[in-house]
Order: C-alpha cells, then sequence, then structure tokens
C-alpha cells in the first residue's frame, strides 16, 4: 500500500468510528424519539461504517468476495476471512523419486524495492471488528428474514 492509501483509510477509520459511536450514544439518550433519528439521521452516520468492512477485507487483507461485505451478504467474506486467518496452511514441498525434498526458493530480484506502508495493530482491530459486527448484523437479517418467511408461511391465521 501507498502512503497516500494508508493515511486515507485511517482518516475514513477513525470518522466512521465516531460516528457511529455518536449515533449509538444519541439513540441510548433520545427514548422514544429515537425512530424518528433512525429514519432521518440514522443511515447518513451508519453508512461509512458499512464502507469500511469492504475497503480492508480488499485492500489490506486481499480477501475472497471482500466486495460483498456490506449486510445481508457479508457473512461471505467474513467466513473467508476466518478461514484465511485461523486455518494453518500447510506447506507442501516438491518430493522427488530418491527422497530428497526440493523447496521452491527465488533468488532475490535486482528490481527496485518500493516501500510497503502497513496499518497499526489498533487499526487491524479496528477494522476486524467492524467487519465482524457487520457479519453479525448479515447474519441477524438473515435469520430474521427466515423466520419472517416460516411465520407468513405456517403461521397464517384465517
Amino acid at each position: 500500500m501507498t502512503l497516500r492509501h494508508v493515511i486515507w483509510f485511517r482518516i475514513f477509520l477513525y470518522i466512521s468510528v465516531l460516528l457511529a459511536a455518536f449515533f449509538v450514544n444519541t439513540m441510548v439518550g433520545l427514548g422514544r424519539l429515537s425512530y424518528i433519528f433512525i429514519g432521518l439521521g440514522g443511515p447518513f452516520l451508519l453508512l461509512p461504517i458499512f464502507a469500511v468492512s469492504p475497503w480492508y477485507l480488499r485492500s489490506f487483507r486481499k480477501t475472497k468476495f471482500g466486495f460483498l461485505s456490506f449486510p445481508p451478504l457479508a457473512i461471505i467474506p467474513c467466513w473467508y476471512l476466518i478461514k484465511d486467518r485461523f486455518v494453518k496452511k500447510v506447506q507442501n514441498p516438491n518430493v522427488h523419486e530418491d527422497g530428497g525434498v526440493v523447496y521452491d526458493t527465488d533468488p532475490p530480484s535486482e528490481e527496485k524495492k518500493t516501500e510497503h506502508y502497513d496499518l497499526w495493530k489498533l487499526e487491524h482491530a479496528i477494522a476486524i471488528t467492524v467487519t465482524g459486527l457487520v457479519g453479525l448484523i448479515s447474519a441477524g437479517i438473515i435469520s430474521m428474514t427466515i423466520f419472517v418467511l416460516l411465520e407468513h408461511t405456517y403461521l397464517t391465521f384465517y
């Protein structure tokens, strides 16, 4: 990643987390007026937090289907993130007939090396937490949709 890309992601991450915290704090204090606030101001305050996950998964983690990390489909890239992160990868060496093992090692190239910038551990933790919350929200949306469809199908009253 270039330094400019990392800086823009950091700014966007912190602003979107602050907007989401402001939304939650305001919702707790409003009581019954929260329904009006959800309808009018909620989408504008929560849209940036939902954009953090696709940007993080596509740019910094290179996760499969990272572009799908909007609810209700966010469970798909979360599954690949968990699978890539926590499942150990086994190195499969090339084995010859005589029993010798050969590892593929490339000699260092003479190309000009570019500087690589990465996020701090705190920013990775925040982005992973946001991605996990979006995954939980999408799992809730999917389960509630299934419950509503089952209720509508099997519990119709005449």
